[in-house]
């Protein structure tokens, strides 16, 4: 609920963005967003995590894929489940929502 919750919030913030220029309002509401979740994460850190999302969605574009992104961002970048789900949703709502569908 939580995660739906939030992507719903950031696909309404991020609705009117479609230029470069947009892509910094789309970062910065992806690093707002991200921070409340995973508090004292770097921006780098946050930024290189939606970067890997997508490539992992864009090399295997199935359903299967988002397990495997939730599951990686638990074991190897210490989140819960809720967190890692919570960060997938947005690094692909904020960066790559072709694969949106993918997350559900």
């Amino acid at each position: 609920m939580r995660r739906t919750t939030v992507v719903l919030l950031t696909v309404g913030l991020l609705a009117g963005c479609s230029s470069g220029d947009d892509q910094a309002k789309k970062d910065a509401t992806f690093l707002e967003l991200a921070r409340k979740e995973v508090p004292g994460a770097k921006d780098a850190s946050l930024l290189e995590v939606r970067t890997q999302t997508c490539a992992a969605f864009k090399a295997a574009p199935q359903a299967s894929t988002y397990a495997r992104i939730v599951s990686t961002a638990m074991t190897q970048g210490g989140m819960t489940a809720s967190q890692a789900g919570t960060i997938t949703a947005l690094s692909v709502v904020s960066a790559c929502p072709e694969y949106e569908s993918l997350t559900k």
